[in-house]
């Protein structure tokens, strides 16, 4: 027998990335990124450190440093997603971790 998973008392997401937890980077490497997409497939959004926020979806924005400076490790960056934001019939959030092209950045070899 199969149940339906229903998340109908779900009202925030978060999704976050970071990118070493123990040990603070000088280049940010990795951000989380989300995409909207409607029922027929059109991309209605695309949040993520160069589009902080959609002001269709008012209270869903990316953010980055958020930590207390006592209590973080490392720069820790995020999607919030209010979910009553998203009130479009058959609409889906596609989240995703992207990378940022570190090449020509340079890394302090003591780091490591």
């Amino acid at each position: 027998m199969f149940s339906e998973l229903e998340l109908n008392d779900l009202q925030r997401l978060s999704f976050a990335v970071a990118d070493n937890p123990f040990v603070k980077s000088d280049v940010d490497k990795f951000y989380p990124e989300i995409h909207v997409i409607s029922g027929e497939g059109e991309i209605l959004a695309t949040i993520n450190p160069t589009n902080k926020n959609d002001d269709r979806f008012g209270a869903s924005m990316f953010c980055s440093d958020f930590r207390d400076d006592k209590l973080k490790i490392n720069d820790d960056r995020k999607v919030k997603l209010t979910l009553s934001d998203f009130t479009a019939k058959d609409t889906m959030i596609l989240l995703t971790v992207r990378a940022f092209d570190v090449s020509a950045e340079k890394v302090d070899p003591d780091q490591y």
